[in-house]
C-alpha cells in the first residue's frame, strides 16, 4: 500500500462490506475516521473488532449469525444500529448497550427471537430514552412516556 492509498484508507468514512462472505470483524484499526459501516448479509457470529471505531455513527450488522449483543461499548457516537435478522434471543443482552442509550435514535432488532418476547418494546423504549425509530417504525412521544411508566411499575412490582 502506498502512502496515498494509506491516506485514503485512514480518511474513509463509509465502508460497505455487504454480501462479502465476511466471517469475522477484524483489521479495522486503520479506519479511525469511519462513520458508517455496513457488514450486513455476511456470516458474522460475534460482534468484535470495533474498538477503534470511536467515530462510528451508523452500524449495520443485519442478516448475520450474531447471537449476543456485545462489543459495542466503545462506540459512544453510535446513533443508528441495525441488528435485525440475526440469532439474538436474550433480552438482557441489551445491557451491553447501556453506555449508548442516550445516543441511539434508530434501533432495528426485528427478525431476532428477542423481538418476539412480550416485554421487548417496553424494555427497549424504556432503555433508550432518545429512541425515535424501533424496527423501522416511528415511535410517538406519547407511546414512549406511557411505556416508561409501565416499565417502572413492572419492575417495582417485580422487586416486591
Amino acid at each position: 500500500i502506498t502512502k496515498s492509498n494509506s491516506y485514503c484508507v485512514f480518511m474513509m468514512i463509509v465502508l460497505p462490506c455487504l454480501r462479502a462472505d465476511v466471517f469475522r470483524i477484524e483489521h479495522l484499526w486503520g479506519f479511525a475516521q469511519l462513520t458508517t459501516l455496513h457488514l450486513n448479509n455476511n456470516h458474522i457470529p460475534k460482534i468484535e473488532g470495533l474498538n477503534n471505531l470511536s467515530n462510528l455513527i451508523c452500524l449495520n450488522l443485519s442478516f448475520n449469525d450474531i447471537s449476543q449483543i456485545e462489543g459495542l461499548e466503545t462506540l459512544t457516537k453510535l446513533e443508528q444500529l441495525n441488528l435485525s435478522n440475526n440469532k439474538i434471543s436474550v433480552l438482557e443482552n441489551m445491557d451491553a448497550l447501556e453506555n449508548l442509550g442516550l445516543n441511539i435514535f434508530t434501533l432495528n432488532c426485528f427478525g431476532n427471537p428477542l423481538s418476539e418476547e412480550d416485554d421487548y418494546k417496553l424494555f427497549v423504549v424504556a432503555f433508550f430514552p432518545n429512541l425515535k425509530y424501533l424496527d423501522n417504525r416511528y415511535i410517538k412521544p406519547a407511546f414512549v412516556s406511557k411505556k416508561k411508566k409501565t416499565f417502572i411499575k413492572h419492575f417495582e412490582m417485580a422487586e416486591k
